[in-house]
């Protein structure tokens, strides 16, 4: 199943000490970000990567708390990068996280090694997002499972290699093991 998305914003400047992320765009869509739970940042390398909306702050700006982000750095990471959301009406049932038949359910369990970063940890989870499966990871992290990104898979050491483009997989000092 393939999907398409449309740019409904950017991720605008960085905003506080906590990640905060202004968005660029209008209230209808912020409410459609929202009602959703989730959107998809287009990254430099051009995958649409999933953030899950932790929080909004209306009061002022209309700034997004995503759950992988934490810190200024790593929102910074996203700035002016668009906002995306799937097409389509079954987008509100995009995130099926029970998706048992699909590919890389086996992974489970495996490590995964990205190596440009030189972080690892272990996958819990396996989900079916718009156009790709992402792994979800010991600290909730959420990262994709896609055939140009992984570099070696290796079943008997149950570890996977991947490499992937910076700010993917958020990188900081309380998240490294």
């Amino acid at each position: 199943m393939s999907f398409e998305f449309e740019e409904v914003a950017r991720c605008g400047s960085s905003y506080g000490v906590n990640g905060g992320i202004k968005f660029a765009g209008e209230e209808d869509a912020l409410e459609r970000c929202l009602s959703l739970g989730y959107v998809f940042v287009l990254m430099e390398d051009g995958s649409p990567v999933p953030f899950k909306i932790r929080s909004v702050d209306q009061k002022s700006n209309f700034i997004l708390f995503f759950d992988t982000i934490d810190s200024p750095e790593e929102a910074k990471r996203l700035s002016d990068r668009p906002i995306l959301l799937p097409i389509g009406s079954e987008s509100e049932n995009l995130m099926d996280s029970d998706a048992s038949d699909s590919w890389g359910k086996e992974f489970v369990g495996y490590e995964l090694f990205d190596k440009e970063s030189g972080r690892s940890a272990r996958i819990i989870d396996v989900m079916q997002y718009p156009g790709q499966v992402m792994a979800k990871m010991e600290e909730g992290e959420l990262i994709p499972l896609h055939d140009d990104l992984i570099l070696k898979i290796e079943p008997e050491n149950k570890k996977i290699t991947v490499s992937l483009a910076s700010g993917i997989w958020s990188q900081g000092p309380d998240s490294l093991k």
